[in-house]
């Protein structure tokens, strides 16, 4: 039952993929976050999914939201990154450039594509409520 916890954090569990699909991140010992998935079929044993090709790179990526919905999963970090899967298993890194500026708090599914909250910067750390909506599939 252990899912290698033992340098990371959870931050967000759906049910999706094979069964569960729960997202968060691991510290290295620089201090820097990779972001990790970790899928289940039952509760009890669970896979981590830490592709370093997908989800490292320079500075800190943290899963901190997940949604599933009839396009497959979606997850985000709050400095705008945002990787998609079809099964919860592989993942790939998605254009965020609509997130410019922002930061995504919170993935729900939304007419057949995902809907994105969060905040935006205006000035001098003021910010102001944002939602974002994907395009519903044609």
């Amino acid at each position: 039952m252990d899912p290698d916890l033992s340098d990371g954090q959870i931050e967000a569990v759906i049910a999706g993929g094979p069964g569960l699909v729960a997202a968060g991140y691991t510290y290295d010992s620089g201090g820097s976050g990779d972001a990790v998935i970790w899928v289940c079929a039952d509760g009890y044993d669970w896979a981590r999914i830490d592709d370093e090709a997908v989800f490292g790179g320079p500075g800190s990526q943290e899963v901190r939201s997940l949604a599933a919905g009839s396009q497959g999963l979606v997850a985000a970090d709050f400095g705008n990154l945002i990787w998609v899967s079809a099964d919860g298993v592989t993942w790939t890194g998605a254009d965020a450039t609509a997130f410019s500026g922002g930061t995504i708090w919170s993935l729900a599914p939304w007419g057949g594509g995902f809907i994105a909250v969060g905040s935006v910067d205006v000035e001098d750390y003021e910010t102001d409520a944002a939602v974002w909506l994907s395009p519903p599939p044609e």
